[in-house]
């Protein structure tokens, strides 16, 4: 009929596909943003909450780039002044959000509050917990993490290769793909395409390059 039946309590993972996962993804990241201004849901959620490591907070000296609004970027006020609620952008299971560091709570918390509403509430004693709990004690809030890949600098406003990436793709060009080689081999071949592939996400003009590559492989 017209009823779209979703099952409950379903754990990415393990008995779901990525097919079938789209719906829920889409629902928990709605559900989060709208819960953003509900009151309560920190105190909910604090045995979650206080496993979250922090960085520390910026000195007086620390100096911000300044964000402006562009076609993509309205910014995170409305135009009455008040603030907007934080989106949340789901990557499969891995949620990207960002937020001052007064809001960050807030957010993480109408967060885990849309994932439970989804996919069911605790109830260890008959199911496994929709929340990773690993995950959250692994969690660092900071203004510059590696994010699928990709170094992101909230202070500075720049998204980057992270410098050991760059330093392992360095190494790798001089030590294998030096001016003396005359061959290689499909594997060789395959692993470069991918690191320079990785580093094309942060440095576009990477991929002039990548069609000679993709011609050798």
């Amino acid at each position: 009929g017209s009823i779209y039946f979703a099952a409950n309590a379903m754990v990415f993972g393990s008995v779901v596909s990525a097919s079938t996962w789209e719906p829920f993804r889409r629902a928990i990241a709605a559900l989060a943003t709208s819960y953003y201004f509900s009151s309560g849901l920190v105190r909910k959620h604090w045995s979650l909450l206080q496993l979250v490591q922090w960085d520390a907070a910026p000195g007086d000296g620390v100096r911000f780039a300044r964000a402006r609004r562009c076609g993509l970027n309205h910014g995170v006020f409305n135009e009455d002044g008040s603030r907007k609620a934080t989106p949340h952008w789901i990557y499969v299971d891995d949620n990207l959000l960002a937020d001052i560091r007064a809001g960050m709570f807030r957010t993480l918390a109408a967060a885990a509050e849309a994932i439970f509403t989804v996919l069911g509430f605790p109830a260890v004693a008959v199911r496994q917990c929709a929340v990773a709990l690993d995950k959250w004690k692994e969690l660092f809030v900071s203004y510059k993490l590696v994010l699928l890949g990709l170094e992101f600098n909230t202070r500075e406003m720049t998204v980057s290769i992270p410098h050991a990436y760059r330093q392992e793709v360095c190494d790798l060009l001089n030590n294998h793909w030096h001016r003396g080689r005359r061959s290689f081999t499909i594997n060789e071949i395959e692993t470069l395409v991918g690191k320079l592939g990785r580093v094309g996400q942060a440095f576009r003009p990477m991929y002039h390059l990548m069609g000679s590559l993709y011609k050798s492989v």
